[in-house]
Protein backbone atom coordinates (compact mmCIF):
# COMPACT_ATOMS: atom_id res chain seq x y z
CA UNK A 1 0.00 0.00 0.00
CA UNK A 2 2.83 2.38 0.85
CA UNK A 3 4.58 1.61 -2.43
CA UNK A 4 1.43 2.52 -4.34
CA UNK A 5 0.98 5.71 -2.31
CA UNK A 6 4.56 6.84 -2.83
CA UNK A 7 4.44 6.04 -6.55
CA UNK A 8 1.10 7.83 -6.99
CA UNK A 9 2.26 10.97 -5.19
CA UNK A 10 5.46 11.02 -7.24
CA UNK A 11 3.55 10.70 -10.50
CA UNK A 12 1.03 13.36 -9.45
CA UNK A 13 3.86 15.69 -8.46
CA UNK A 14 5.49 15.20 -11.85
CA UNK A 15 2.25 15.68 -13.76
CA UNK A 16 1.47 18.82 -11.76
CA UNK A 17 4.52 20.50 -13.25
CA UNK A 18 3.26 19.98 -16.80
CA UNK A 19 0.78 22.33 -18.48
CA UNK A 20 -2.65 20.75 -18.02
CA UNK A 21 -3.70 20.90 -21.66
CA UNK A 22 -0.70 18.98 -22.99
CA UNK A 23 -0.09 16.26 -20.41
CA UNK A 24 -0.86 13.33 -22.72
CA UNK A 25 1.25 14.77 -25.52
CA UNK A 26 4.15 15.45 -23.18
CA UNK A 27 4.04 11.90 -21.80
CA UNK A 28 4.61 10.43 -25.24
CA UNK A 29 6.48 13.18 -27.10
CA UNK A 30 9.11 14.31 -24.60
CA UNK A 31 12.01 12.38 -23.13
CA UNK A 32 10.87 13.35 -19.62
CA UNK A 33 7.41 11.94 -20.25
CA UNK A 34 8.73 8.70 -21.72
CA UNK A 35 11.06 8.22 -18.75
CA UNK A 36 8.15 8.88 -16.38
CA UNK A 37 6.00 6.29 -18.18
CA UNK A 38 8.84 3.77 -18.16
CA UNK A 39 9.36 4.25 -14.43
CA UNK A 40 5.64 3.78 -13.72
CA UNK A 41 5.59 0.58 -15.78
CA UNK A 42 8.71 -0.70 -14.03
CA UNK A 43 7.22 0.11 -10.62
CA UNK A 44 4.12 -1.89 -11.55
CA UNK A 45 6.46 -4.77 -12.37
CA UNK A 46 8.22 -4.34 -9.02
CA UNK A 47 4.86 -4.49 -7.24
CA UNK A 48 3.93 -7.66 -9.12
CA UNK A 49 7.28 -9.27 -8.27
CA UNK A 50 6.89 -8.29 -4.61
CA UNK A 51 3.43 -9.85 -4.46
CA UNK A 52 4.73 -12.99 -6.14
CA UNK A 53 7.64 -13.27 -3.70
CA UNK A 54 5.35 -12.65 -0.74
CA UNK A 55 2.93 -15.32 -1.94
CA UNK A 56 5.71 -17.85 -2.42
CA UNK A 57 7.14 -17.00 0.97
CA UNK A 58 3.77 -17.40 2.69
CA UNK A 59 2.99 -20.86 1.33
CA UNK A 60 6.45 -22.37 1.04
CA UNK A 61 7.98 -24.62 3.64
CA UNK A 62 11.43 -23.38 2.63
CA UNK A 63 11.69 -19.55 2.67
CA UNK A 64 14.53 -19.65 0.15
CA UNK A 65 12.04 -20.51 -2.62
CA UNK A 66 11.02 -16.84 -2.66
CA UNK A 67 14.56 -15.74 -3.45
CA UNK A 68 14.23 -15.67 -7.25
CA UNK A 69 11.29 -13.23 -7.45
CA UNK A 70 12.77 -11.19 -4.59
CA UNK A 71 16.11 -10.99 -6.41
CA UNK A 72 14.36 -9.92 -9.61
CA UNK A 73 12.47 -7.29 -7.62
CA UNK A 74 15.75 -5.83 -6.35
CA UNK A 75 17.21 -5.73 -9.87
CA UNK A 76 14.16 -3.96 -11.30
CA UNK A 77 14.19 -1.47 -8.40
CA UNK A 78 17.85 -0.74 -9.17
CA UNK A 79 16.87 -0.11 -12.79
CA UNK A 80 14.13 2.30 -11.70
CA UNK A 81 16.55 4.22 -9.52
CA UNK A 82 19.20 4.31 -12.25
Amino acid sequence: VLLVAITATGVCSSLRRMPSGTILEQLTDTAYGRVLLAKVILMAGVAALALWARGRLARAADPLTASSPARAEVYVLALVVA
